[in-house]
């Protein structure tokens, strides 16, 4: 079996909203948009062959499948899987300090999951750009150019960096574990940025901080998923931008506008138990796989 397509009967057929829109406004498609919608066609036939150029490209389409194919890209469709790892946090982490490879002692989470090797700088990169519109659309472009989402995914995007967040959420938990085996000392601080530059926030201010945030999260019927995955909700906006407002304005315990932009915390993470003590412990909470990791680190 053969069909023919013109480009106006292929958008018609398997293009998204987002494509056909584009379409009727351009009267073409551009590279990226074709590329996604030849992909689609991909599914339905076995062979597809372009001829000619722009608007007048004629699609052929030989072999009518009898089921649908799964998409050549093999995209993630979705950021919830479970993550999983292969060698548990506690070894990495404990072999990482023994060995002294870490680069400095206090660090964000993130950088410090960058560190021990959980996620690479441009996943710790792509979590940041939650707060910044412009970065975040770096990513997305990057994306839809290697053909792992489609123009109207991008919230595949945002579930995605749900994944470091879990990841970020178990680092915690083996430090604090580790911390309470006597492993490690593991401390938190507060760092904020103002027009002044860095400053260091403490517990009392950063009590008042998480109140404010709640009330303000309260009030504008928001919580934390929203501002991951509705960040374009009136909602989300507004709390947003209350946020940025009531953030500037809180104040030392001296009374002065701190003028606080953002901020972010910090863990120190130091090796406190000699090396028989932390043999012990990854023999007592990682038997099963500390062997494998012990003879074949890499």
């Amino acid at each position: 079996m053969e069909q023919i397509f013109t480009i106006s009967e292929l958008v018609v057929e398997y293009g998204t909203e987002a494509q056909k829109q584009s379409f009727r406004n351009n009267g073409n498609l551009n590279r990226r948009s074709f590329d996604s919608i030849i992909k689609s066609v991909e599914q339905d036939w076995e062979s597809v062959t372009v001829e000619g150029r722009g608007s007048k490209r004629k699609i052929i389409c030989t072999g009518k499948r009898e089921e649908k194919a799964m998409k050549k890209d093999g995209r993630v469709r979705s950021g919830r899987d479970q993550v999983e790892h292969r060698i548990p946090m506690d070894v990495i982490v404990a072999t990482h300090l023994e060995y002294d490879m870490t680069k400095q002692a206090s660090m964000s989470l993130g950088k410090w999951a960058v560190e021990f090797g959980l996620i690479t700088e441009l996943e710790y990169d792509l979590l940041r750009s939650r707060y910044n519109n412009r970065v975040r659309q770096k990513h997305i472009d990057m994306a839809i150019d290697n053909g792992i989402l489609e123009e109207d995914q991008y919230k595949l995007l945002d579930e995605f960096t749900l994944r470091f967040l879990e990841i970020y959420r178990q680092l915690a938990k083996t430090l604090e574990h580790m911390k309470k085996c006597g492993i490690i000392l593991f401390y938190e601080n507060w760092i904020g940025y103002s027009k002044d530059g860095e400053i260091s926030i403490t517990p009392e201010i950063m009590k008042n901080i998480q109140k404010i945030r709640r009330d303000l999260m309260k009030k504008h019927d928001v919580v934390e998923f929203n501002l991951t995955a509705h960040r374009t909700a009136k909602k989300v906006i507004n709390f947003k931008q209350e946020w940025k407002e009531s953030l500037a304005e809180v104040k030392d315990e001296s009374g002065n506008v701190l003028g606080i932009k953002y901020y972010w915390k910090e863990y120190a993470v130091i090796l406190k138990a000699s090396s028989k003590a932390v043999q012990r412990y990854l023999e007592t909470y990682c038997a099963n796989t500390l062997e494998a990791y012990v003879s074949n680190k890499d």
